[in-house]
Order: structure tokens, then C-alpha cells, then sequence
């Protein structure tokens, strides 16, 4: 499961995802995309550094990365520190650059995210 928190300001949506991660989290977040419209205009922090379960199909990084990105040319940051996480998204990124669209940015922390986007922690609310 994740929280989903909102820079209102600075148009930033965090999206903090907690010890396991599965297809079904991914499912919720495409369907917020799709009934929220006006959060297309926002970019994001995917906040993985707390997963430590995937429970995902072994093609889960190639088939998302054929998906175009929900919100177009908006900046996507990870945050990521397991290596098995890093793995899947790094094939993620890979994808969404070679099928032309912005790639999101991998980070270790969730203050290099922050830093990249302009916010700190404590301009999120929940959403």
C-alpha cells in the first residue's frame, strides 16, 4: 500500500509506498490518475525506500515502461535503496527512455528528491 501526500504549491504529489509493494498499488495509482485529471499537471516522488517485498510478475518493469507516462513531461523522482528495487526501476527507466518519453530520476534519499524538485518534507499535506 501507499500514502499519497500533496505540495499544492509547487504542484509535487509524493507518493510514499510502505514495506511491500505489489501490481495492485500500481493498479490504485493508475486509477487516482484517471478520476483525478487535475493532478496531471503535477510531478512526482515515488518514495520506495521503505519496500522491502515485491510482490510483482518478473516482466512487471518492461510491460510499465511500454505504458506512456500518466502525467506528460512531468518530472518523476525515485527514491530507492534496496538494490533489488533500484534493479526494477532502473529496467523501468530504461524502458520509458527508449520508447522516447522522459525517463524518471533514481535517487537514494528522500532529501536528494526534495532538493530536485524544489520542496522540503514539510510542504506536503495529505491528499
Amino acid at each position: 500500500m501507499f500514502d499519497l501526500s500533496i505540495n499544492e504549491i509547487r504542484r509535487v504529489i509524493l507518493c510514499r509506498f510502505d514495506e511491500e509493494m505489489t501490481a495492485d498499488d500500481f493498479a490504485a495509482l493508475d486509477e487516482i490518475g484517471r478520476s483525478r485529471k487535475e493532478i496531471a499537471l503535477y510531478d512526482c516522488i515515488f518514495d520506495v525506500s521503505r519496500v522491502r517485498r515485491m510482490d510483482l510478475p518478473t516482466n512487471f518493469a518492461a510491460e510499465r515502461g511500454e505504458i506512456p507516462q500518466a502525467f506528460k513531461d512531468r518530472a518523476r523522482v525515485y527514491v530507492v535503496q534496496s538494490p533489488e528495487v533500484r534493479d526494477l526501476v532502473q529496467r523501468y527507466a530504461d524502458s520509458q527512455a527508449a520508447k522516447g518519453w522522459r525517463a524518471p530520476v533514481i535517487v537514494g534519499s528522500f532529501a536528494d528528491a526534495c532538493a530536485h524538485l524544489g520542496v522540503t518534507a514539510a510542504d506536503f499535506r495529505g491528499g
